[in-house]
């Protein structure tokens, strides 16, 4: 994108940014999901986590990100969905090393 439009890398860099911390205000909050979702009358939801891969860190941080149980560096995720498999919700980057059901209970 910088590239081509004559923009410098850290001005795009900046603005990628900027629309990811518009994006993560706007995004509906658990609570918020978990009324509409009862209003609608749907009962049931599903909650699964999924790991995204990352790269190794280096020095204190590389462990925070690193699974024991699947051997490799990754954040966590948790989705709602409801029970035609739509995506209600989905929350924000976990360390890695947690696991669904310490996170679930604790997350926003």
């Amino acid at each position: 994108m910088a590239g081509g439009n004559r923009v410098s890398a850290t001005t795009v860099r900046r603005w990628v940014m900027e629309v990811i911390e518009l994006l993560a205000a706007r995004a509906p909050r658990l609570e918020r999901t978990l009324r509409q979702v009862i209003r609608k009358g749907c009962h049931v939801v599903l909650v699964d986590g999924t790991l995204i891969g990352t790269r190794r860190r280096t020095g204190a941080d590389n462990r925070r990100n690193y699974s024991g149980k699947h051997k490799a560096h990754s954040l966590l995720f948790l989705a709602l969905t409801d029970d035609k498999g739509l995506l209600l919700w989905l929350s924000a980057a976990r360390l890695g090393r947690s696991s669904e059901i310490t996170t679930a209970p604790t997350t926003s």
